[in-house]
C-alpha cells in the first residue's frame, strides 16, 4: 500500500526559511520538498528542514532528494534537523544535532528495531527490509 499522508509548511524567521515536514516522507513527498526548495533557493536564504513531525521516512525519499538537488552551493544552505534528519539528509547538506537527533543510524533492516526509521513493507507477509 502506498503511503500518502504528507504536509509541508513554511515560515520565515528573520532571513531564514523554516520548512516543516509532517506525516509520511516518501518519493512523492520528496518532490514536494524539492519544489519548495527550488522556489526559496532563488532568494539565497538558508533553509532549515525540520523533521520533528515525520512519522515515517522511506529511504526512497532521500534518493529522490539526493538525485534531484542541484550539485551547487544550494546544498550547503540546507540544514536538516529533527529525528529523521539523518535519514533524509542528501549529500552535501548539513545535519544539525540537538536533543531530537537520532542516537544511531538505522537502515531499517534490524528485525528488532523499534524506531521505524526507513522501514519499508515490501512483501505480502508484512516483513520489513531496507
Amino acid at each position: 500500500m502506498i503511503q500518502s499522508y504528507f504536509q509541508l509548511t513554511t515560515d520565515q524567521h528573520g532571513q531564514d526559511i523554516h520548512i516543516h515536514l509532517r506525516g509520511v516522507f516518501d518519493g512523492s513527498s520528496a518532490f514536494e520538498l524539492l519544489d519548495v526548495i527550488a522556489k526559496q533557493a532563488d532568494q539565497g536564504q538558508i533553509l532549515f528542514i525540520n523533521t520533528n513531525r515525520i512519522v515515517r521516512a522511506y529511504p526512497f525519499g532521500r534518493v529522490i532528494l539526493n538525485w534531484n538537488l542541484p550539485q551547487n552551493g544550494l546544498r550547503s544552505k540546507l540544514y536538516f534537523t529533527g529525528p529523521h534528519a539523518r535519514t533524509l539528509l542528501p549529500d552535501g547538506c548539513i545535519l544539525l544535532s540537538g536533543k531530537s537527533a537520532p542516537t544511531h543510524t538505522c537502515r531499517g533492516n534490524s528485525k528488532n528495531c523499534t524506531c521505524e526509521c526507513g522501514w519499508m513493507e515490501t512483501s505480502r507477509e508484512g516483513q520489513h527490509y531496507a
